[in-house]
């Protein structure tokens, strides 16, 4: 399991497969009113639920949706527009909320361009993993998940690593980003430094 994890901590860091082959059933989904392209195994289906960005407080969500190869491929957009609510609570409770009825094993920040958000994994009492992806940009609640057994892996770290937003998009301050460099003073284990932290508590970096 601990494989998986560091794993996906290496691909997802490297952000989106754009020269990655993609081949059938796999097909980019481009969603221009909801901001993200992303690839699926396949026509996803879509619900329309109601998602919960912090207790009490609904919001209406879209949610696309492909069943492959023993794995779950799933994007959850939350319409937080209007509702005068802070990223850092919304991201907590998606992440509490993606993690119920399992064991959260790896939380840390990351990033697609100038989107900053987090990757988690969760292990699943029936022995699969659910692999995630959260962001919390223009007013809107992203969540990328994967679900499946250890042999799905390679699908679920595709269809991760195929999330990409507007280039031009971000949802860091340059304020924010110094804070990030001024805690990242050098590579963790003697490794070079990162190029760019992906947060305040980034694992590739040694804190002083």
């Amino acid at each position: 399991m601990r494989l998986m994890v560091l794993v996906l901590a290496a691909l997802i860091a490297s952000g989106p497969a754009a020269a990655q082959a993609i081949a059938p059933p796999w097909k980019q989904y481009p969603e221009p009113v909801e901001g993200f392209l992303l690839t699926f195994p396949g026509e996803p289906e879509l619900a329309y639920p109601k998602w919960e960005l912090v207790p009490k407080r609904p919001a209406e969500a879209t949610v696309y949706s492909v069943r492959y190869n023993n794995g779950l491929f799933r994007m959850t957009v939350v319409d937080a527009q209007n509702t005068f609510l802070k990223e850092e609570p919304i991201v907590a409770r998606a992440i509490e909320k993606i993690a119920e009825g399992g064991k959260l094993l790896h939380n840390e920040p990351t990033r697609v361009y100038q989107v900053y958000g987090r990757e988690i994994s969760v292990a699943r009492t029936n022995g699969t993993t659910t692999l995630a992806v959260i962001f919390f940009v223009n007013e809107r609640l992203y969540m990328i998940e994967a679900s499946g057994p250890l042999s799905a892996s390679s699908d679920m770290f595709l269809f991760l690593r195929s999330l990409s937003f507007d280039s031009h998009v971000k949802n860091r301050t340059k304020e924010q980003l110094d804070a990030y460099w001024d805690a990242c003073t050098r590579g963790a284990n003697g490794v070079q430094l990162p190029l760019i932290p992906s947060g305040l508590d980034d694992p590739r970096c040694a804190h002083d």
